[in-house]
């Protein structure tokens, strides 16, 4: 009796406890064909003196001597050689017995153990994998249960301000910020907006940063960022660091839009991982109802479309569950068509993702300058940098009516609107980074020049001419602009 040993042959592994796992016990004669069954996947063995075979559900092993070959099966080509496998140097070896002695069972034995620790190797080698088993949990079918459930009949309350600016209809403002300061991050957050827009698509801050500056000043505006793309690893960052608006840009289909969902939103709802540290203790560790359990109701999901992609998926993405609003975004709809504010071309495109918006019953997002656009209930506001040269310029204002428009601090004597419009020319075109507010910013100092006198006109239309040449890739765009307001810049 001799006992036939291999391990057990799982995707692309093998599990060999040395020659320890018990695969068939059978009695070997010299010269007598057994069928010798080893613990491989649908792999049967015959042996055969000197030869064995193993054959599976697409591999063939086949074993001569000390040399074993894998050969492919497939329906449309047939066999195939895939490879060859020598084991050399094991000890074993085949001589007849002279005639009348006894047979050497050891040396059989020994013999097709390394035949059957070769096919195991083969087999891996070749990816011979286990059927699956009967499903004995699906997870399709799992229930979710209730430990995350507020008491019956009471609803989350909403302690997120921007949800609950939309909440009431809006209009919901975030103010940019781009600077890792937490004292600038601290005067946006206490400026009056809903929320503050962190950059981080365009800037190179990290989230130790951003951290810092939610830790530092919580609110009153609720910590938001707009991610760079829609994946686990940034949408996770944002959330566990304290974000309650999530803005995910460059949206172009139905399957990026439920990724941006699945990494927003905790189960069932979504995909999000809880852990500890989440929602900062000085950001959300008080809120009414518990964080966890009020989570979904709370956070702002904000998805932009900015490709032409984007537009033609709009109305499919804004019905998925969880998308709080659509987001135009004006200037990359501008880059990626190639039209501008005021072409019909333009217009038709941004028009298309805010019906999407409305029809889906959810928000239409946009620049603040479309305040006074109709259905536009969300809104992106400046950056600290525009706002600081616009209170710097406010306050000079005050200061030259104070003193007769004789000048402070080493400023022109103009009016305090022509002060306004130079910094917000300033601020918004000094270097382009938002092109809809620089093209804002100079259609109002063009509109506004015709009404000014000679002086005034003069340091406007030189203002104006100097952001043409500092910006020669924007200067026919921003040339036309003037030229649609009245004001010739040639």
């Amino acid at each position: 009796m001799a006992r036939y040993v291999v391990g057990r042959v799982g995707q692309r592994s093998a599990e060999m406890t040395g020659l320890g796992v018990v695969a068939h016990e059978a009695e070997l004669h010299r010269g007598q064909e057994r069928d010798v069954v080893i613990a491989l996947p649908f792999v049967v063995g015959k042996l055969d003196g000197m030869r064995v075979s193993f054959a599976c559900r697409r591999h063939r092993v086949e074993c001569d001597r000390l040399t074993c070959r894998s050969v492919c099966c497939h329906r449309e080509s047939g066999p195939r050689l895939s490879g060859i496998l020598h084991f050399a140097g094991s000890g074993v070896s085949h001589h007849d017995p002279p005639q009348g002695s006894p047979s050497k069972p050891t040396e059989d034995v020994m013999r097709i153990k390394s035949l059957l620790i070769a096919a195991a190797v083969l087999a891996v080698m070749a990816g011979v994998a286990a059927p699956d088993a009967a499903a004995q949990f699906r997870a399709a079918e799992f229930e979710y249960g209730e430990r995350f459930d507020l008491p019956e009949g009471e609803a989350a309350e909403i302690w997120n301000p921007a949800m609950k600016k939309l909440i009431e209809g809006g209009p919901m403002v975030g103010g940019t910020v781009r600077a890792t300061d937490p004292r600038t991050y601290c005067a946006m957050a206490a400026a009056g907006y809903d929320f503050i827009w962190v950059e981080m698509q365009h800037e190179a801050i990290d989230w130790e940063q951003v951290a810092r500056m939610w830790r530092t000043c919580p609110g009153p505006a609720a910590p938001g960022v707009r991610v760079a793309y829609a994946d686990e690893r940034e949408i996770q960052h944002a959330t566990d660091m304290g974000a309650a608006v999530i803005v995910v840009p460059t949206v172009d289909s139905v399957e990026e839009a439920q990724e941006a969902v699945n990494w927003t939103y905790f189960p069932p709802m979504g995909r999000r991982s809880a852990g500890g540290g989440q929602g900062p203790s000085s950001l959300w560790n008080d809120v009414p109802g518990g964080y966890r359990q009020t989570w979904n109701d709370n956070v702002v999901l904000i998805l932009m479309i900015e490709t032409l992609e984007g537009v033609e998926a709009a109305r499919e993405i804004a019905k998925i569950p969880g998308v709080d609003g659509l987001f135009a975004a004006s200037g990359d709809l501008g880059n990626f068509s190639g039209y501008g504010e005021g072409d019909a071309e333009y217009d038709a495109i941004i028009t298309e993702v805010a019906e999407a918006a409305l029809e889906a019953g959810i928000h239409a997002c946009a620049p603040l300058r479309w305040a006074d656009r109709p259905h536009y209930t969300c809104f992106q506001a400046g950056t600290e940098g525009a706002n600081i040269r616009r209170g710097a310029a406010a306050e000079l204002a005050q200061a030259n009516d104070r003193f007769g428009n004789s000048g402070a601090g080493g400023t022109e004597p103009t009016g305090s609107g022509t002060v306004a419009l130079l910094a917000n020319l300033t601020a918004d075109c000094g270097s382009i980074t938002y092109e809809a507010d620089c093209n804002a910013s100079f259609e109002a100092a063009a509109t506004a020049a015709a009404g000014m006198s000679a002086d005034e006109q003069e340091r406007v239309v030189r203002r104006l001419r100097q952001v043409l040449g500092a910006n020669p890739n924007h200067a026919d765009r921003l040339r036309g602009i003037a030229q649609r307001a009245g004001l010739s810049l040639d």
